[in-house]
């Protein structure tokens, strides 16, 4: 699915993500609301994966060394840890 943002940029992702999909942050990543927000609370608002437009989540390396990270909850590569989080409105730089 494509959408136009404000400023005339298009955006691509997966059709099955049409209701969540807000924006797009600094970054250039698409900002997605959680679905579980309450009405009248704070909205939740989380990066999406660059390479599978998915949420990120902890992993850890399945060494002896304790070192874990953030991974694609799709394909499971490492990613940046900003995707292991929340983001603010502050942070959505174009809104769709």
């Amino acid at each position: 699915m494509t959408r136009t943002l404000p400023d005339g940029t298009e955006v691509t992702f997966p059709a099955h993500l049409a209701d969540a999909v807000v924006g797009v942050d600094e970054d250039g990543d698409l900002v997605a609301s959680a679905d579980w927000a309450v009405p009248g609370e704070t909205e939740f608002l989380y990066p999406l994966t660059p390479c599978c437009h998915a949420t990120g989540k902890g992993m850890d390396s399945g060494l002896d060394d304790d070192f874990g990270g953030v991974g694609c909850r799709n394909c499971y590569q490492w990613v940046d840890p900003k995707y292991g989080g929340f983001v603010t409105p502050e942070q959505v730089t174009r809104w769709l």
